[in-house]
């Protein structure tokens, strides 16, 4: 049973989330390695694949492996329990308000798929400032897609 949250809670825990992924990509950024870098990137690749050929459910998966990973680079057991609560409370709304239905295109999807793109350009090139910026604007895009769900 998951409880239905308010936009205050939505809005509290997307705060949250933000801070934790922003304090993640300055922990982060200067140790990731190329083979780190190269998995981010297929995860990326993958969800485009995804798009393409209306696997949104796959997409969701890989939208939660790219920040899962992010997350756990920082390799501190606790904030990534804390960072998986806020992942369960939120996802479904997510979920809900990205994933088309038949009266929708797949406009959010593409736009959650392009803010994954630039927060991999930013990894790629360890654009601390752009990195921080691109978390900051999915974040947000992520509130103003799910605030009319709920």
């Amino acid at each position: 049973f998951v409880s239905k949250l308010s936009k205050k809670e939505l809005d509290e825990l997307l705060e949250i989330r933000e801070m934790m992924e922003i304090y993640a990509a300055e922990k982060i950024i200067n140790s990731l390695t190329s083979q780190d870098i190269t998995k981010i990137e297929q995860i990326v690749e993958e969800a485009a694949k995804a798009i393409e050929q209306s696997a949104y459910e796959i997409f969701m998966e890989k939208d939660k492996n790219l920040h899962f990973m992010i997350i756990r680079k920082v390799g501190n057991s606790e904030l990534y329990q804390l960072y998986k609560n806020i992942d369960i409370r939120t996802r479904i709304v997510r979920t809900y308000h990205l994933v088309p239905r038949e009266e929708l295109d797949n406009r959010y999807i593409r736009e959650a798929q392009f803010e994954h793109e630039s927060i991999l350009e930013a990894i790629k090139g360890r654009n601390l400032d752009k990195l921080k910026q691109a978390i900051h604007k999915h974040i947000t895009n992520i509130r103003m897609r799910c605030m009319g769900e709920i």
